[in-house]
């Protein structure tokens, strides 16, 4: 029999999973925005996390974004989004993950090209 659990977090609870694990409810959401952006991820996108009422407004989850739990929709997030996010924020959000993509393509570009193709690896390993 499988039995399904569900984490109702309060503002003290550990959140446990992400990368915030070491961190409390409150801690996170006093943050600032990218971490309250995250909470509000987790909670359309983790069948088994919700959190408490005060907490849900306080994410500016309405009535009408709640979802049913234990259950996920990963498409209300981007409507989340759209309404409860002023445009500066939805900017800074955006030029945060612009700036983790810059980043990640910097790596990227380190690692391709003849010297690092499988090859090119390769003949490095063997001495040649």
């Amino acid at each position: 029999m499988a039995t399904t659990l569900l984490r109702k977090l309060s503002r003290k609870s550990q959140l446990k999973f992400g990368s915030m694990a070491d961190m409390t409810v409150q801690m996170a959401i006093d943050l600032g925005l990218r971490e309250r952006t995250k909470l509000v991820w987790y909670y359309y996108n983790s069948s088994n996390i919700t959190y408490m009422d005060d907490i849900l407004e306080e994410l500016r989850i309405t009535e009408e974004l709640r979802i049913e739990k234990p259950g996920k929709y990963s498409r209300v997030f981007n409507v989340w989004k759209a309404k409860s996010l002023t445009d500066n924020e939805r900017m800074g959000i955006a030029s945060a993950n612009n700036a983790r993509l810059k980043r990640i393509n910097t790596f990227g570009n380190r690692l391709s090209g003849p010297n690092f193709s499988k090859n090119g690896l390769r003949r490095r390993n063997h001495g040649h």
